[in-house]
């Protein structure tokens, strides 16, 4: 496969490149740098002095504060030990819990079970307290 010629380099090209002893009629590094050396650093870059003087006025502010108020966390207390916090030593705690006889105990023992119910936790509320700070914390009522 041929490769086709430049046509702008033999079309529009009538004059041969500069000879190699043509190399004064260029400017030599040497001329371009200038004769005197630049101006000292603090002297360039000191800004003129100036009397009048801009007066800024700051207002101060106050610090913004943010309360944060601890959540109440809502746990559904059960017949069994339950994970939560403790609300007054704030501590993450499992309840510790004891089993009295409440209104189904009674009720069982009107309804002719005899004693049954008093020695069946199944048949006892559960109150809950903080393992930590022992404050009584919520009673699990049996219904």
């Amino acid at each position: 496969m041929d490769i086709p010629a430049c046509a702008s380099a033999t079309a529009g090209s009538t004059s041969s490149p500069p000879a190699y002893n043509d190399f004064n009629k260029f400017p030599l590094y040497e001329e371009i740098i200038p004769d005197s050396p630049p101006p000292d650093y603090t002297i360039a870059i000191a800004p003129p002095h100036i009397n009048s003087f801009i007066q800024q006025i700051v207002q101060p502010v106050a610090p913004q504060v943010v309360m944060v108020q601890p959540q109440q966390m809502l746990v559904l207390l059960d017949d069994t030990p339950t994970m939560t916090v403790c609300k007054y030593c704030n501590k993450s705690i499992i309840t510790n819990v004891k089993y009295k006889s409440g209104s189904a105990a009674w009720g069982m023992l009107i309804c002719g079970f005899c004693l049954i119910p008093f020695f069946v936790s199944g048949f006892k509320d559960a109150h809950h307290s903080c393992p930590y700070c022992h404050k009584h914390l919520g009673i699990y009522t049996r219904k």
